[in-house]
């Protein structure tokens, strides 16, 4: 990523794909796969955490009721 002049971009943005389809593709192929697993085990872990959260806040009843204060017009 890089930031280039507004008149740039179409000319940058060639150059760079030229350069990337110069790579070699199984192993763009292969680094590609390796990124999405790294960002899909970090989203995993993410909505594991999420869920156990969200468990663990309901478990106390607080969400409820604050969802009902919220849905009879009531203020705090």
């Amino acid at each position: 990523n890089r930031l280039v002049d507004e008149d740039r971009v179409k000319e940058e943005a060639l150059a760079e794909a030229a350069h990337l389809a110069q790579l070699p593709p199984g192993a763009v192929a292969l680094t590609k796969g390796r990124l999405r697993e790294l960002d899909d085990a970090g989203l995993d872990a993410a909505i594991d955490t999420a869920k156990k959260v969200h468990a663990a806040a309901y478990a106390t009843g607080e969400p409820q009721r604050e969802m009902a204060r919220f849905l009879s017009g009531r203020r705090r």
